[in-house]
């Protein structure tokens, strides 16, 4: 009798406990979606506030322009030769691919 006692309790524990994470993951679902759209609109009206007002030389989006027309790695090459006024070694070679000449037909004519 005191061991069947003892399951009812634990199983009646266990179901309580399952019911009461579900609730709070319903819960927690709805009040966590509302807030998460509003703090990701805030964000947003800040980040494009002060994109659309900043002057051009201070603006983000002029790195935005830069990395459209060169590379990172152009822009990490420039920045080295920039501090030391040297050449790059490169043991590897140039980072230029080289022409593959597959395609190319003589005639005889």
């Amino acid at each position: 009798m005191l061991l069947q006692t003892a399951l009812l309790i634990i199983a009646l524990s266990v179901i309580g406990t399952i019911i009461a994470v579900g609730i709070l993951l319903f819960l927690t679902y709805f009040i966590g979606k509302r807030s998460f759209r509003t703090i990701v609109q805030r964000l947003f009206g800040l980040v494009f506030e002060r994109l659309l007002r900043d002057k051009y030389h201070e603006n983000l989006m002029e790195l935005w322009n830069a990395v459209r027309r060169t590379s990172v790695q152009n822009v990490l090459e420039i920045s080295l030769r920039a501090e030391d006024g040297k050449l790059i070694h490169r043991p590897l070679g140039s980072p230029k691919p080289l022409p593959h000449y597959d395609t190319l037909m003589f005639v005889a004519a």
